[in-house]
């Protein structure tokens, strides 16, 4: 799953994204309702609160993976448990809207009791309609998170997972000019991090402490009904509050994205868009980044209980190496959803991403499948099984090559 920490030349607001509770709470990736499963018999209902509806949802896992720190050796298997409660506060109003969310989620394992973590998290957005062509939006979050064994960021000799603290919040404002419809909006994100240990010695990671703001633009003229061309731009400003005495690993880049958004039909719609991306680093021992950039989104339903979706994307990822600047990512993901039975949704999914280490001479390439399956007993209960296999392996002898292989079992009680 991406739940890494990004600061993206390509889509530098949503950045930002990985801290929204969403993205923490939902790590493992669960089949969705398709087609009748979505009716009235299976829909969370809520709870009113005046002028809002609450939806708290528990969720309970098990799982096992054969490999948990991710190493090159294969490593040891271990088993977790996991609950993870949250809850989500939606305004039911004729205009406006307001949002909140929260969650925590806390994870033990059997033995490798060490690398037990906590994470919670909370986020607030809203929308405020001023005129019937004009909104304003934003949002703030706060997430105490965990590093992912095996993502880039993580420091895989470390004894526990690495601990660190995200912030955001952004505005945003569009108006639509009967068929041309504007964009604009700014942000800002931080990142904190703990110290970590290795065999009882510490392992200073504050010089990955940083702050990013970010500008945007986008304007789209609506070709026909069912048609948007767009033209995108985006900024940031990386500022690394801790510079290293022999690196400095702050940056600025733009990114300009021209495409179109589509729906051809009622089975077909997505996102393609092209451009240019660059990133300046201010140490100039290290070579500026810049060159073609790209983002797709399609999804397909050829019947009302199947669907099929493609992304494919570019971004700049952070490093727990302090002599990377970043890491250029490149993935694209296919997944498929099948709704079998009314109560009943099966679900496939394949990815690829291939990494590049700025700063030395190393590149990863990963791979991925799962499967997975939803059953829902009723609207309150839902029972889901999934498995998945990660595969890596590195061009570098300093790389990590490594397979893991996890299988979970989940109950997932909703209102």
């Amino acid at each position: 799953m991406r739940n890494q920490k990004r600061w993206s030349p390509a889509l530098a607001v949503a950045t930002l994204g990985a801290l929204v509770p969403g993205a923490a709470a939902g790590q493992d990736r669960l089949p969705a309702a398709t087609g009748s499963s979505q009716s009235a018999a299976f829909r969370p209902q809520g709870l009113p609160a005046g002028g809002f509806r609450i939806y708290p949802t528990l969720r309970l896992s098990t799982d096992y993976d054969d490999n948990i720190s991710r190493s090159n050796d294969n490593g040891r298997g271990d088993g977790s448990f996991v609950i993870a409660p949250t809850v989500a506060a939606r305004s039911n109003w004729s205009s406006h809207q307001l949002n909140a969310d929260a969650y925590y989620r806390s994870t033990h394992y059997f033995k490798r009791t060490e690398q037990d973590h906590d994470e919670y998290g909370a986020s607030a957005s809203g929308r405020l309609d001023v005129m019937r062509t004009t909104k304003v939006n934003g949002n703030v979050g706060y997430a105490r998170m965990a590093e992912r064994r095996g993502t880039p960021g993580d420091l895989f000799i470390s004894n526990r997972l690495i601990r660190y603290d995200t912030y955001d919040a952004k505005g945003q404002v569009s108006h639509q000019f009967n068929r041309i419809g504007v964009t604009a909006g700014a942000g800002t994100a931080g990142y904190r991090y703990d110290d970590t240990e290795a065999q009882g010695v510490g392992i200073d990671q504050q010089f990955r402490n940083r702050d990013i703001s970010t500008a945007n633009g986008r304007i789209a003229y609506q070709y026909s009904a069912l048609t948007n061309i767009f033209v995108s731009g985006s900024y940031n400003d990386t500022n690394y509050t801790r510079a290293l005495p022999t690196l400095n690993r702050s940056s600025k880049g733009f990114n300009v994205l021209g495409g179109v958004r589509f729906e051809l039909s009622r089975l077909l719609s997505g996102q393609i868009g092209v451009g240019y991306i660059r990133q300046k680093f201010t140490d100039d021992r290290f070579s500026d980044f810049s060159g073609a950039n790209y983002d797709l989104s399609i999804n397909y339903r050829p019947t009302e209980l199947t669907s099929l979706s493609l992304t494919a994307g570019r971004s700049l990822t952070d490093s727990a190496l302090f002599q990377v600047v970043g890491v250029l990512t490149n993935d694209i993901d296919i997944s498929v959803e099948h709704e079998l039975l009314r109560n009943l949704v099966l679900q496939g999914s394949a990815g690829y991403s291939h990494y590049t280490y700025r700063g030395i001479s190393r590149n990863d390439n990963r791979y991925n499948l799962g499967v997975g399956a939803r059953y829902r007993m009723n609207r309150l209960i839902s029972a889901v099984l999934s498995g998945d296999r990660v595969a890596q392996d590195s061009g570098d002898v300093a790389g990590r090559k490594y397979t893991s292989n996890r299988v979970t079992l989940s109950l997932l009680l909703t209102r």
